[in-house]
């Protein structure tokens, strides 16, 4: 029952969390670049260089993919031991998809921290 438990929260984190990190990545980025365009229109200078600001958030959140594509490994990789076939089959699955979706959003990740860099500006 444990182990079930467990399982079931370390599906959910590989499935949900990638998705949920580059999804308050977009939208801490998106407040510092709106921010720092009000403040400087407003004559007000912006206390942090807000490229490097959004490009720390995001570095900051890429760990949440990386650990859950190493969770969704560590799924994919389970022994099947005692385990009934269809959640031995089910977590092996959920492994497979977490590590796809690990790899889709840090790519999503670094595209909107590199962007900024090169594109940024008030207009």
């Amino acid at each position: 029952m444990r182990r079930d438990r467990r399982d079931a929260y370390a599906i959910a984190f590989v499935l949900l969390g990638p998705a949920v990190a580059w999804l308050v990545a977009l939208a801490a980025s998106y407040a510092v670049a709106d921010a720092g365009c009000t403040l400087r229109d407003s004559g007000r200078p912006f206390p942090v260089n807000v490229p490097v600001t959004i490009l720390a958030l995001n570095v900051v959140l890429a760990a949440v993919p990386v650990v859950a594509g190493r969770v969704a490994w560590r799924l994919f990789r389970r022994p099947r031991g005692r385990d009934p076939v269809v959640r031995t089959e089910t977590t092996r699955f959920a492994g497979v998809a977490g590590i796809g979706l690990a790899v889709i959003f840090l790519f999503g990740l670094v595209l909107v921290a590199i962007n900024p860099l090169f594109f940024w500006h008030c207009g």
